[in-house]
Order: structure tokens, then sequence, then C-alpha cells
């Protein structure tokens, strides 16, 4: 009776296993074999590269724009202030219309 039981439960154990197998192990060897890294050189070797036409580039149009009005100014020009991260990080909370001298900077 107990050798019965035995072999069902076995029976049952590779059932189960076997079932496992065929519905997660075998899809992700599979996924693994075609989306892994040994797939880069038959990925390559499959790719068409005279269906691609490159992107034409397109000229700038901040060139033609010429306002004197709006000037970006680099070391010299530095205004802070208390919508500026900076004055909170020097720990000096200042007006609106209070700018800071900082030294020119030398090249």
């Amino acid at each position: 009776m107990l050798k019965k039981i035995g072999f069902g439960i076995v029976a049952l154990l590779l059932i189960a296993i076997g079932f496992v197998w065929v519905k997660y192990v075998i899809p992700l060897q599979s996924a693994a074999d075609r989306f892994g890294p040994d797939s880069v050189a038959r990925d390559y070797a499959l790719q068409d590269d005279s269906r691609v036409t490159a992107p034409t580039a397109a000229p700038a149009a901040y060139a033609e724009l010429h306002d004197p009005d709006m000037r970006l100014y680099w070391g010299e020009l530095h205004i802070n202030t208390a919508e500026s991260l900076t004055p909170y990080s020097l720990v000096q909370p200042l007006e609106l219309k209070t700018p800071i001298a900082l030294p020119k900077a030398s090249l």
C-alpha cells in the first residue's frame, strides 16, 4: 500500500516538474536565445542599412535672429536673486534687485 502511494507521489511530482519545465523554463531559454547577448552578431548580419535614410541637418532657427537685448554674458555680469539657488547655497537670501559683485575670472 505505501509503495503505491510513494509511486503516486513520485509520479505526481514528476508531472509537476515536467509542467513547470514546459510552461516556464523552455520559453525562458528560447527568449534568452532570441534576445540574449549572443544574438548580437546574428541581428547585425540581418540588418539592412540601405533601407535607412539619414536625416538631413536643418538650419539653425536661431542663427538668423539677432536681438541685441537678448545677450548672454559669462563671468563678469552675475546677479543672484531670491529665486535663484545660489543665495541659498551661500546662505545669503537676497532681495530681488540686490546684485552680488563677483570678481572677474582671469584666464
